[in-house]
């Protein structure tokens, strides 16, 4: 069972190990297989539970796996800046890298996983340290331009994933996926929904087993509902979808209000 088990991880299978009862030794190096506590919630709804909590992981879809922050005080928090109409250029972009940041250590991470590694500690000794779960073979794509300031932010939580910016699926060569465990696409606002999956149509035809995260600031619940382009992508393949929030404006900025136009103070070219 044991080498079975370690030729399927070596060909793509995600899993975890649970040690019962607790303090019992792990079966595998844990940077092989991450160890799970499955008493910790967020890991039971996201894993067995798919408990419908606005705030918790859970199933929207057999394909679909829908994490978001909405009714947290951290996202009202986080949220405030991005949506003052007073914040722009470097004030809105900054907003926009402390959301991706605190999306991908809050839910990134327990989605994907930890492994350790040895560091330094500073009394002298050797101790573990934490990372993502084959963080150097995951790749981040800024979804241009919107995109780019919260993807830095993911990239700053996972300091060795490669980085890649990207205004169109083509813009993704086979190269760019070699060796890769896991893709992350991150955009400040989904709408429609229509780029998130064309995005990963792409992704998967160059790479059909690959793992697939979009990250966003805000997703709108039409394109996650039953009709929703993302809804329907679910249906076919496995997606999972992180937000800060969810909302029901189906409002599409252009010219002074788009979010590209205000990270980057050209909302006088509209």
């Amino acid at each position: 069972m044991e080498s079975a088990l370690l030729g399927a991880l070596d060909h793509g299978l995600r899993a975890w190990q649970v040690s019962l009862p607790r303090n019992a030794p792990p079966l595998f190096d844990d940077a092989r297989l991450p160890p799970e506590d499955p008493f910790n919630e967020i890991f039971a709804n996201a894993h067995f539970l798919g408990l419908p909590f606005d705030t918790r992981p859970k199933l929207a879809h057999p394909g679909l796996r829908l994490l978001h922050a909405t009714d947290r005080k951290s996202a009202k928090l986080l949220t405030t800046p991005m949506r003052d109409a007073t914040a722009a250029g470097p004030t809105l972009r900054s907003a926009h890298q402390s959301v991706g940041w605190y999306l991908a250590t809050d839910f990134l991470a327990e989605v994907i996983g930890l492994e350790s590694y040895p560091i330094a500690h500073v009394q002298g000794s050797t101790t573990s340290g934490y990372r993502l779960c084959k963080e150097a073979g995951t790749l981040i794509v800024a979804l241009m331009r919107g995109g780019e300031a919260m993807a830095f932010g993911v990239n700053q939580a996972f300091p060795l994933a490669r980085f890649v910016h990207a205004s169109r699926p083509a813009d993704l060569a086979p190269y760019h996926l070699e060796n890769m465990n896991h893709v992350i696409l991150v955009d400040s606002v989904v709408n429609s929904g229509k780029t998130v999956v064309e995005f990963a149509r792409h992704v998967r035809d160059l790479h059909p087993t690959i793992r697939v995260i979009a990250v966003a600031g805000v997703v709108q619940k039409q394109s996650i509902a039953d009709g929703g382009l993302i809804h329907e992508y679910g249906e076919q393949a496995e997606i999972d979808l992180i937000a800060l929030r969810l909302s029901e404006n189906k409002f599409t900025g252009t010219g002074s209000t788009d979010m590209g136009n205000r990270l980057f103070n050209t909302t006088h070219l509209a």
